[in-house]
């Protein structure tokens, strides 16, 4: 061996010997040490990190390796980053940990039609959910329709992440966090389960409504008022045993106008149907709920019962009028207090959500035959061109009517028996632990 490889074989033993002393001098020192997991990052802080080292190397005149090593970045990681700041600011999600494409997403051929039709949608006020997008993915597409629930959602999603699309809903930020009050929700029911299953007490004959509005976040359009979309209110009744009355359905209208006294023949039966000037709750309408659906129920109680009706306090239920006629028809009535319905009112807890997905679902799917309509009286792609700024024509109250009835018929005794029975908050905790 030359004296070349000699000096050279040398030189990488001193060194493997360096390296091997180092690890010993770190497992003296802290045997239970353990290497950090490796941490990946998003655009956004990468971005932010090339302008904070930037900012450093400035203003305190300090080499790239210890304005690096401030932020505890190896210095090569920022020289990388700082030549690809231009295309990190050309991608849309900033989230993203990687700048790799990947493979073309399987709605990369229809992008352009998928994301007019979503467009077109929002223009009119609709809000377009990820069902709406795998539905309409699938109509241009064989081998979408093919995958699996799953993987069209996840599809749908991505294609929603990529371009930034978002499903937008109003929120009532002035309302506190739930779990703030489920002390004082507990309380309740310990101060009312007593009266609850005390003697004089049928499942049967305890009650609880509420109202709640329906279809609001579909067809509400944004550049009108509410009032002249075809929102409609939603009063249901449980009872603890898992019956469901007959509801009430209130739409926008003057009671004694031409809806009421002509229309409502022709809407579906299982329904109590009226008007009001807001297509909401107010004194007479509650008034009306306690003479068609209350008064009925209760007159077939037996005389040793006496019946509970348990209500929220909206303004409506706590009139004077309307306590004065329910008492009169020998009911009984306790109010929830306020913010604790989330976890005391059985309407909330089972019934108002799954009632509104099957809304929504039916909804949507109307959404879709429409489309479909559209698309077979244009066929031609101009003539369907010049058709953008159509404007989709809303739900007839009819309609809204027949999913109503459909919806409810839906849900099951087992699920309004349930929603009584709930976890913690449950009005009949006894029977909560046996099952």
């Amino acid at each position: 061996m030359s004296a070349d490889g000699i000096e050279y074989q040398c030189k990488i033993e001193a060194e493997e010997e360096s390296c091997q002393a180092q690890e010993l001098r770190c497992k003296n020192q802290d045997p239970t040490r353990q290497v950090a997991k490796r941490r990946r990052f998003t655009l956004l802080e990468k971005m932010a990190a090339v302008r904070n080292i930037q900012r450093n190397i400035e203003v305190s005149h300090i080499s790239i390796r210890l304005a690096c090593k401030a932020l505890n970045l190896h210095h090569k990681q920022f020289i990388t980053w700082k030549r690809d700041i231009e295309v990190m600011q050309a991608k849309r999600n900033k989230k993203a940990k990687s700048m790799c494409i990947g493979p073309s997403s399987i709605l990369h051929p229809f992008e352009e039609p998928l994301l007019r039709y979503i467009f077109e949608l929002r223009e009119q006020g609709i809000a377009v959910s990820t069902r709406l997008v795998v539905i309409k993915a699938a109509s241009f597409s064989r081998a979408f329709r093919e995958k699996t629930q799953l993987a069209q959602y996840s599809s749908a999603r991505r294609f929603l992440v990529q371009h930034g699309l978002v499903h937008r809903m109003g929120t009532l930020l002035s309302e506190r966090d739930p779990r703030e009050l489920e002390q004082t929700s507990l309380q309740f029911l310990e101060s009312v389960q007593p009266i609850v299953t005390g003697p004089g007490r049928d499942q049967d004959f305890i009650i609880n409504m509420d109202q709640f509005p329906i279809l609001r976040d579909q067809i509400v359009h944004i550049d009108k008022p509410t009032g002249d979309t075809k929102c409609a209110t939603l009063a249901v009744t449980i009872t603890a045993s898992g019956r469901i009355l007959t509801p009430v359905l209130v739409f926008k209208g003057k009671p004694d106008g031409q809806i009421p006294t002509q229309d409502f023949a022709t809407y579906p039966c299982g329904c109590i149907y009226t008007c009001q000037n807001s297509a909401w709750m107010d004194e007479e309408v509650m008034l009306l709920w306690v003479e068609k659906v209350l008064k009925p129920y209760i007159l077939e109680a037996p005389v040793h019962v006496v019946p509970l009706l348990l209500l929220d306090s909206f303004r409506c239920h706590m009139m004077a009028s309307v306590v004065t006629r329910i008492n009169e028809l020998g009911v009984e009535v306790q109010h929830i207090p306020g913010r604790c319905t989330a976890f005391c009112k059985p309407v909330d807890v089972g019934v108002a959500k799954p009632l509104k997905y099957m809304l929504r679902d039916q909804w949507e799917s109307w959404v879709i035959e429409e489309e479909k309509k559209f698309n077979e009286m244009t066929t031609d792609t101009q003539q369907r061109d010049q058709c953008d700024s159509r404007t989709m024509e809303l739900p007839k109250r009819q309609q809204i009517a027949m999913w109503t009835v459909k919806a409810l018929q839906s849900i099951s005794t087992q699920a309004v028996w349930n929603s009584w029975r709930h976890r913690n908050f449950s009005w009949f905790p006894e029977e909560t632990k046996k099952t």
